[in-house]
């Protein structure tokens, strides 16, 4: 009976060190890393959380004064302290951003 015992610890113990782990679940969380809004400060756009339409958009201009981005633009549109109108055009182009409904072409003065 001993001999059987130890056998039997043996192979429980040997099977036991060959079950491979279950890969552990992937957990993607979605990064946003696009501005709330970007406002046409006329030289560059500036990234805002939040923005007043109507009391700050003021000057004509031939961009809109703020844009928002798309869901597609929150993934694309990197986060940066200014951007050129090229970068805007470009992302406009892309689909990546939109202008703001109260928004005209104007610059933003706040």
């Amino acid at each position: 009976m001993g001999l059987t015992l130890a056998l039997s610890a043996g192979y429980f113990g040997v099977n036991a060190s060959e079950k491979k782990a279950e890969p552990a679940e992937k957990k993607t969380e979605k990064v946003v890393t696009a501005p709330d809004y970007l406002v046409n400060k006329g030289a560059s756009f500036s990234p805002r959380s939040s923005v007043n339409v109507d009391d700050n958009c003021g000057s004509s201009s031939l961009k809109h004064c703020v844009y928002i981005p798309t869901e597609t633009g929150m993934d694309k549109i990197p986060l940066q302290d200014t951007y050129t109108e090229s970068e805007i055009t470009s992302y406009i182009s892309a689909g990546w951003l939109t202008p703001h409904p109260d928004s005209g072409l104007a610059l933003y003065t706040n």
